[in-house]
């Protein structure tokens, strides 16, 4: 009955331990894996957002920064027009002059003005569309080329189709000043429309013959060579991380005017394209761009080129107005899903591989378990039959409790026991003293070492998340912050000094001509300018300002607690340290552009793009200089 009690109590003993360890450890995993997908599923939903913003900032800056060159060509139209006539002009007077100075005494007056109308006669510029004419200061036409019938007659009597006299004009501007323009409104010689359209003609005396003479130019031609210079750019313009993202142009109308990556589309009239939920692309295009001047978000969906399924896109587009374009650029996040579903992938290999790790663990752990529990209850058995023998001894030479007033006849012989043990219990009571005080220095000695070993631990961990985070903020090439830590940073220095009277501004530079530096150089000469300009913006700037790389060439500066004055004289102080850099070993010097704006009310995105428009403000005033 003893011997069964005994195996009673070890089994339970054993079992109890068993369903303890398991519990433990399946809780432990199970809570760990629904961590582990919990923390995936959040953080891959906040990269995605990331992702999606930082890529829609892209393509609205890289669609405005084009919007605003076309602006830019469509606003100086006529200089470049007055700018090209008013240079042919001067040749065709240099010719006419040489050939005078080269004859003059050789050749009579006619014979010199016949070889100056031959020689120009036969010149053509500006797509065949330009010519050289000369009247004389009396009205009468010498050079016609496109009507020679009217050589040798006066014209002062013809008028535009605005009443204006042309010649009389020409003749009254070249008396009074030598040369200088005339407009007129003319109807196109090879135009089917019937409308007059804007003519800008120079005229430049000739004194030699009381001649004048110039060339003249269509404002209307000059726009339609712009427009399909810049359509042929835009065509080549590649941007994004892989540099495969693009811009296309289409008109109000839905015909495709530009677009690099699928050249088949330009010249169709795609207004009744739809994507695959049979939305109206192009309709829906339109309609955004009507009714958000500076530009909407769309969002697409369209079957995927390399499977069966449909990827997301996001387009954002904006109109030319006066020239009744619209210009767009799209973003994809298939790319970025797939990523995401990699990871998942991984994240559930690595997952796998822990349970798989857990379960060996739990087989060493109930192995461990089994054996020290087999061990301990042996033990136990054994002390407590060498303790009930030791005890029986003993009683047979110490009585100390009356056994007579000890009731029923079980529990005399333990009472016996008691007694004999009594003797010896303070020697044992020293002695488990002596034990208990060893084991305790022992167990702190072991504790201790534990403690140091944890802290070591913990230090390495603490260096290796710090080492992580730097690297996961810092840009690689510069040793500079990074994008996106410059945009986390702009956003809490914004709200930092919100409801306060603290300034805050930001500088964006940008390296002039920088792609003839990677052309002619190289792309390692190229890194080397940009990492070189980098260190020399980090130390034209104090220890609590915030220098990063936006991108490429470009860089941008925060300044806390700075007022726009202060600022500007910040980033001066940076363009004159660039000009003073010599890279790659052959004395190559290069200048920035840069634009700084102080905050008001902005968001951080708001406040980059008021940078960005100053940037692009110095730019188009010559380079080389700081706009604010």
């Amino acid at each position: 009955m003893r011997l069964k009690k005994k195996q009673g109590f070890a089994n339970a003993m054993f079992f109890n331990t068993i369903t303890i360890i398991v519990l433990t450890v399946s809780l432990l995993g199970y809570l760990w894996i629904t961590n582990e997908y919990q923390r995936f599923n959040r953080e891959s939903e906040r990269l995605r957002k990331e992702y999606i913003a930082t890529q829609q900032g892209i393509i609205r800056s890289e669609v405005n920064r084009q919007i605003d060159y076309i602006n830019y060509m469509r606003q100086t139209t006529e200089q470049v027009l007055m700018k090209n006539i008013r240079s042919r002009t001067n040749e065709a007077y240099s010719i006419a002059m040489n050939l005078y100075e080269k004859h003059k005494d050789t050749k009579s007056s006619e014979e010199i003005k016949r070889i100056i109308t031959e020689a120009l006669r036969p010149v053509r510029f500006n797509d065949g569309r330009g010519y050289f004419f000369i009247d004389t200061l009396e009205g009468d036409v010498v050079l016609y080329p496109i009507l020679p019938e009217s050589e040798g007659k006066n014209l002062l009597g013809l008028q535009d189709e605005e009443g204006n006299y042309a010649l009389r004009d020409e003749i009254d501007l070249v008396k009074r000043q030598k040369e200088g323009y005339i407009t007129g409104y003319w109807i196109k010689p090879d135009s089917q429309k019937s409308h007059a359209y804007k003519k800008i003609t120079f005229v430049k005396e000739f004194e030699p013959y009381k001649w004048y003479l110039g060339t003249g130019e269509y404002v209307d031609d000059v726009e339609q060579d712009i427009k399909r210079d810049i359509l042929g750019m835009i065509s080549t313009v590649r941007f994004g991380p892989k540099n495969d993202s693009y811009i296309f142009v289409g008109d109000i109308f839905g015909v495709e005017l530009a677009n690099g990556v699928y050249p088949e589309y330009v010249g169709q009239n795609l207004w009744d394209m739809t994507d695959d939920r049979g939305v109206k692309v192009i309709q829906e295009q339109i309609k955004v761009v009507k009714e958000n001047p500076e530009g909407g978000i769309l969002t697409h969906y369209w079957k995927s080129p390399n499977s069966d399924g449909i990827f997301e896109k996001m387009t954002f587009v904006r109109a030319v107005p006066e020239w009744g374009w619209v210009l767009g650029s799209g973003i994809s996040v298939e790319e970025f899903d797939r990523a995401i579903a990699n990871m998942r992938k991984q994240m559930e290999q690595d997952v796998m591989h822990t349970v798989k790790n857990i379960i060996m663990l739990l087989a060493v752990v109930l192995l461990v378990a089994f054996a020290a529990t087999s061990y301990m209850l042996d033990k136990a058995r054994k002390s407590m039959d060498l303790f009930m023998r030791f005890l029986t001894d003993a009683s047979k030479h110490f009585v100390e409790i009356d056994i007579q007033k000890v009731h029923y006849d079980e529990f005399k012989g333990l009472a016996e026991s008691a007694n004999a043990m009594l003797l010896q219990r303070k020697r044992v009571e020293e002695q488990i003293s002596a034990i208990n005080e060893e084991l305790e220095c022992r167990i702190h000695e072991r504790t201790k070492e534990l403690e140091e070993l944890n802290q070591n631990l913990e230090s390495k961990v603490s260096k290796r998340t710090q080492e992580l985070n730097r690297l996961l903020m810092i840009d690689s090439l510069t040793q500079i912050y990074n994008r996106k830590y410059m945009f986390e940073r702009l956003d809490k220095e914004i709200k930092r000094i919100s409801g306060s009277n603290k300034k805050l501004c930001i500088i964006m530079l940008d390296i002039d001509h920088f792609k003839s530096v990677n052309d002619n150089f190289g792309h390692q000469c190229g890194d080397s300018v940009i990492a070189e300009i980098a260190k020399a913006i980090k130390g034209s700037i104090r220890d609590i300002d915030i220098a990063g790389r936006y991108g490429g060439e470009e860089f941008i500066v925060i300044l806390p607690d700075t007022d726009i004055g202060r600022g500007f004289a910040v980033a001066e102080r940076i363009r004159q340290k660039v000009m003073e850099l010599k890279f790659c070993e052959i004395s190559l010097s290069v200048t920035i552009s840069g634009g700084i704006v102080e905050h008001s009310s902005e968001k951080p995105e708001e406040l980059v793009n008021k940078a960005d428009e100053k940037l692009y403000q110095a730019k188009n005033a010559g380079r080389n200089n700081i706009q604010r």
